[in-house]
């Protein structure tokens, strides 16, 4: 029977979240810090996948998704290593030599997650997917916030029949709580 392990990315195989360290890194942390007390209000009304929507427009509306590429394959290559949790990358080589297939399910971009996957051997990325229309970020998600629900929903689109394999799900807070609800082993990092 086929073994998955789906690992949750920030808190879980980094040691913070990686949009706020993706922001602080693209762009002044002050600057940053003015826009999070900004929309913090928002928190009483709205959902926070929708704020962090807000932000991100903020920041990158109307940016060249090619420019974003760059800038976000820089940070891949040269912050991520130093937030990525060791531990944590040590369990996704246990698997791959195992022979599992390793994949990450996160609320982040993946257009940053993409990058360190791939050095990583990992080739499944289900994440929160940015909108482009006409080479230009709109400032919109494609998908919705890959969290809670739908990080089940979305590993249940590739893999519908979940009594067909093995599932380990890694996860650090109560947005991964429904994957690893329906895991065989859920592993709380």
């Amino acid at each position: 029977m086929k073994t998955i392990a789906a690992f949750d990315f920030d808190g879980t195989l980094t040691s913070t979240d990686s949009f706020i360290d993706f922001l602080s890194y693209v762009f002044k942390r002050w600057n940053v810090f003015l826009i999070l007390i900004l929309y913090s209000p928002l928190l009483i009304w709205k959902e926070k996948g929708k704020i962090k929507e807000l932000i991100f427009k903020h920041f990158f509306q109307g940016m060249e998704y090619a420019k974003f590429k760059e800038i976000t394959t820089y940070y891949a290559e040269n912050r991520l290593p130093e937030i990525i949790n060791s531990a944590m990358v040590e369990k996704v080589k246990a698997h791959q030599k195992k022979g599992d297939e390793v994949m990450i399910i996160s609320a982040s971009v993946s257009e940053w997650i993409t990058p360190w996957a791939t050095k990583h051997h990992i080739n499944q990325v289900l994440s929160t997917e940015i909108e482009v229309k006409n080479g230009q970020l709109t400032g919109y998600f494609r998908t919705p916030n890959c969290k809670k629900e739908q990080k089940v929903h979305r590993l249940f689109e590739i893999y519908p029949d979940r009594q067909d394999y093995i599932l380990y799900a890694y996860g650090n807070s109560s947005d991964d709580k429904p994957l690893l609800d329906i895991a065989d082993y859920p592993v709380w990092v």
